[in-house]
């Protein structure tokens, strides 16, 4: 039995899990190619003070490059895992969908300590917390669709169990 029967992507109501998890991988991509623009745009001067982004607190001379890089980097590992993806899910091959599994996983991790560090380090100012709230419900839809996808993946799982039926029998004599 999946964790879940249907499934609200990040846009619409799905009552296919399997048409669900595309729409989740979709969103993934759109979200990896949004946050390497920003990297960029980041990188070559712009501005980067904006409270809730990514690259808070970075100058463009120094950090934002090795902090901007690896933002690249890591969605571009991002796209790559959510192409798999699609790939797993039309073909119903789990070991496609492991790794953005995986990749999510480091992801909602990340979030969540970036939250963290907003309201820790600037706990007087009441901005932080509404930041803090934001950054934590774009967590919560990041979770939310990783359950999609984890449904899914048990689904694919059931069906892909080897049932191993013994062909020999130590009371017959043969």
């Amino acid at each position: 039995m999946p964790l879940m029967d249907t499934c609200w992507s990040p846009w619409l109501h799905y009552t296919d899990i399997k048409e669900a998890s595309k729409a989740v991988a979709g969103y993934t991509l759109a979200i990896s190619v949004i946050g390497i623009v920003y990297s960029v745009y980041v990188m070559l001067g712009g501005v980067s003070s904006e409270f809730f982004g990514p690259l808070f607190e970075t100058d463009t001379r120094n950090t934002a490059k090795y902090a901007g890089g690896f933002l690249i980097v890591f969605c571009l590992f991002y796209i790559g895992f959510s192409i798999l993806m699609m790939f797993g899910i039309s073909r119903e091959i789990r070991g496609f969908i492991l790794p953005w599994m995986i990749q999510t996983v480091l992801s909602i991790m990340s979030i969540t300590a970036f939250g963290l560090w907003v309201l820790c380090s600037y706990y007087t100012n009441l901005w932080s917390v509404f930041v803090f709230i934001v950054i934590m419900l774009f967590s919560a839809l990041n979770i939310y669709c990783y359950l999609c996808i984890y449904s899914f993946y048990r689904e694919v799982r059931k069906f892909q169990k080897p049932n191993i039926v013994p062909i020999w029998d130590d009371e017959l004599e043969y």
